[in-house]
């Protein structure tokens, strides 16, 4: 499930092109909400050189890219993460049966079952969402279910 966020720079001084002028937008507030947090968040400084921006919320400070705070994305300061698994066992994707949400190598992942050809095996969520159908011996699927001998039967996407 994706963390609910929103927030508004309108507040926030700009130049002709739409750009925010964060040098001088110390003291400034804007509405945000992030998960079960929301309210005023506050612009304390801002370092030119690193385009980074230190805001408080309550006692909480930290300091995000100007890209973190354009996309509301404040794990950072609220010491949490979103980054989560984008489905659910069970579920199909491109062909393939999520049975379970792994690591592989630091990295998230899914072992699944093919639903073309029942074959089993993981796949990393970046790859994942890559592939067009069906798992990594798709190509074969119209030609039978051996196991293809240039893996040895694995099927690591």
């Amino acid at each position: 499930m994706k963390t609910q966020k929103s927030i508004d720079l309108s507040r926030l001084k700009t130049n002709k092109q739409g750009e925010i002028l964060w040098a001088e937008s110390a003291g400034k507030t804007v509405p945000f909400q992030f998960g079960e947090h929301s309210g005023e968040l506050t612009i304390i400084d801002y370092n030119a050189r690193k385009h980074i921006v230190e805001v408080q919320f309550g006692e909480l400070k930290a300091w995000l890219g100007v890209t973190k705070i354009y996309y509301c994305n404040l794990e950072k300061l609220f010491k949490t993460t979103t980054k989560q698994f984008l489905y659910e066992p069970g579920e199909v994707v491109n062909g393939l049966q999520i049975t379970a949400q792994i690591w592989l190598d630091k990295e998230r992942g899914y072992a699944y079952k093919c639903t073309v050809c029942g074959h089993e095996g993981t796949v990393l969520q970046t790859k994942l969402k890559q592939l067009n159908t069906g798992c990594a011996r798709w190509k074969q699927h119209g030609k039978g279910t051996q196991d293809n001998p240039e893996n040895g039967g694995e099927n690591v996407v």
